[in-house]
């Protein structure tokens, strides 16, 4: 959640409960900028779900970067304990249909795994911790959005640089 952002969004009406499960087809091909070494200016293809409600927003899904896929999650300052949380590399290639599920732990936790397409089989899958306000809040029903992303981070003087060069290939959310 941060810089500028291009998506394709769908948006789900107001959700009771605390999972969300997608049918993922990852892009058949994507490409990426880097950060530079004060992690500004790069631009990353993101696919995830969006949970928001009110005051509370966080991203959790997966991200293309450094030719490799990785799990994330991405709060903003009222909901998550730290902005940013990310995993190793995930051993997924472009192309692959996979399950993307987030969800909510009992203890101020939302969780986002991967799992092979028949759905049994996690592949990784990543924790991050939510302010308690933000986890109550959120756990009562929220909106969730399924997104197709290309997050863009602001450069070392706050400019917002688009690049032609940074794009995904037939990516799709169903189920």
């Amino acid at each position: 959640m941060s810089g500028v952002s291009i998506a394709k969004r769908s948006s789900s009406s107001f959700i009771l409960g605390v999972a969300m499960q997608s049918d993922l087809q990852l892009p058949s091909d994507c490409n990426f900028r880097s950060n530079d070494s004060n992690y500004k200016g790069g631009a990353f293809p993101e696919f995830f779900h969006g949970h928001y409600k009110g005051v509370y927003g966080l991203d959790a899904g997966i991200l293309y970067k450094d030719n490799k896929f990785y799990l994330f999650i991405g709060g903003l300052s009222t909901t998550t304990q730290t902005s940013w949380y990310e995993s190793t590399a995930v051993s997924i290639s472009k192309g692959e249909t996979v399950k993307l599920k987030t969800h909510f732990g009992s203890t101020n936790e939302i969780i986002v795994e991967v799992y092979k397409a028949n759905g049994t089989t996690l592949i990784k899958s990543l924790v991050g911790q939510l302010k308690s306000e933000a986890y109550n809040s959120l756990i009562a029903g929220h909106v969730i959005n399924r997104e197709l992303n290309i997050a863009i981070n602001a450069d070392a003087n706050g400019k917002v640089n688009l690049s032609p060069a940074v794009y995904f290939k037939s990516a799709k959310f169903s189920n």
